[in-house]
């Protein structure tokens, strides 16, 4: 997989979750699935506020690389797997239009 940069512009102070697979697939117009593991190599915070005090604080959280999360990220696909396929069933969709997105 190529080297990509992504820039995130936030407006107001308060918590928010950067989604990477679906920022890759809006940047490279391909659809990258979010089961993936993506490596960041670095980041650079900067912020343009007027504010007088100047106190800014950036936390940035991610799951552990271990196998227990691994489990429950393959585990809640199959789930998701599992629904999305029984509505396609419902809506009588063949599986052949879904061939690629779930691999079946």
């Amino acid at each position: 997989m190529a080297v990509s940069r992504l820039r995130f512009v936030f407006k107001d102070a308060g918590t928010y979750y950067i989604d990477l697979a679906r920022a890759l697939s809006l940047q490279e117009r391909r659809m990258h699935r979010q089961k993936l593991i993506y490596t960041v190599y670095g980041g650079q915070m900067a912020s343009h506020t007027s504010a007088s005090d100047g106190i800014e604080t950036v936390k940035i959280n991610t799951i552990p690389n271990t196998w227990p999360m691994k489990t429950a990220i393959n585990r809640g696909f199959r789930l998701w797997k599992k629904a999305t396929l029984g509505c396609v069933k419902e809506c009588r969709f063949t599986k052949r239009h879904y061939r690629k997105i779930f691999r079946l």
